[in-house]
């Protein structure tokens, strides 16, 4: 005789990320930048939005779906400065950071209770001698690959 198992779940786990079980599609939104922020660099738009977007389609099972997505990703870039650290006991120089913020809005169109609302900031610290047009490419990257993991990780993990 053969026994069936009948299985429940509400969601399903890969490597801590919880995806509801019927949450089948996202979208991301264009990641504009806010007008409050004076520096503008014309490439960190897209590369917020396409860098969300991959890191969810590689890690997830979620189709890309703009029309009708059970789960959204919307927001604006809202800090993208340059300043100087001071220097610490036993430097001569101060150190240049490079800090990004975004605002993201998560919304979930099958669960309500599960939308929210965060801020996601990191920052990369430069050489004072080197041009921010020298290192920016490379900033950015290491930058946004963080807070990509950080938005990443609250829409889809149990924190």
């Amino acid at each position: 005789m053969i026994g069936l198992l009948g299985f429940s779940s509400c969601s399903i786990s890969l490597s801590g990320v919880q995806v509801p079980i019927d949450v089948n599609t996202f979208s991301v939104d264009y990641f504009n930048f806010s007008k409050s922020v004076r520096l503008v660099v014309p490439t960190l738009s897209q590369e917020v939005t396409d860098q969300i977007t991959q890191k969810i389609l590689r890690e997830t099972r979620l189709k890309l779906d703009k029309e009708k997505p059970n789960i959204e990703f919307t927001g604006e870039i809202t800090v993208y400065e340059v300043g100087s650290e001071a220097p610490t006991s036993g430097q001569s120089v101060s150190l240049n950071r490079l800090d990004i913020a975004v605002k993201v809005d998560f919304t979930n169109h099958l669960d309500e209770d599960a939308n929210w609302t965060s801020s996601f900031s990191n920052f990369s610290n430069f050489d004072p001698n080197e041009s921010l047009a020298t290192v920016q490419d490379e900033l950015i990257e290491v930058i946004l690959k963080d807070i990509v993991e950080d938005i990443y990780q609250k829409a889809f993990t149990n924190w």
